[in-house]
């Protein structure tokens, strides 16, 4: 995207990014390991300038965010019995793989997976956001307001589709 914003732009149709966080708690935000200090969400808060660049980017952008997948996907037993479970499919089978790989906070990465196989167990609506490209938190902005952008945001999963 950065060396050839053009080029990217007529090759990819759109974005489904795993990233960010519109719960506006800050104690719900501290009360969760994935969320860096200030109240980013990790991805976002490690990468602010990349996330601004993805959301500014012009692409058709889906967000899953952190409360999606926190909220509606994957409780620690859930990823327990999942991968324990043979002869799943789909999100299984992708869990199991990236649970071997690397350690159970891939349950989050692993929805935004599901989206690419099962778009219609998500409700999206489109809204307005903005980032604060140094610290990496996202907020829901006013429409309009310079610097927003707006993008398709997960609001939820349809848990019974996710574990099919």
């Amino acid at each position: 995207l950065e060396a050839d914003a053009e080029l990217f732009r007529n090759k990819v149709r759109g974005l489904v990014v795993m990233g960010g966080c519109l719960v506006d708690s800050v104690a719900a935000r501290q009360d969760h390991a994935y969320y860096a200090e200030g109240g980013a969400e990790f991805n976002f808060h490690f990468h602010p300038q990349a996330a601004y660049a993805v959301l500014h980017s012009g692409l058709d952008v889906t967000l899953i965010g952190l409360e999606v997948a926190n909220a509606e996907a994957l409780a620690r037993e859930d990823v327990v019995e999942l991968v324990a479970t043979e002869g799943q499919a789909n999100s299984a089978q992708l869990l199991r793989r990236l649970v071997q790989t690397f350690d159970l906070s891939v349950a989050y990465a692993a929805v935004a997976c599901f989206f690419f196989v099962r778009p219609e167990a998500f409700t999206t609506e489109k809204k307005w956001v903005e980032i604060d490209p140094h610290s990496g938190v996202l907020r829901e902005a006013l429409p309009g307001r310079q610097g927003a952008v707006v993008v398709r945001v997960a609001t939820a999963l349809d848990h019974e589709a996710y574990f099919q």
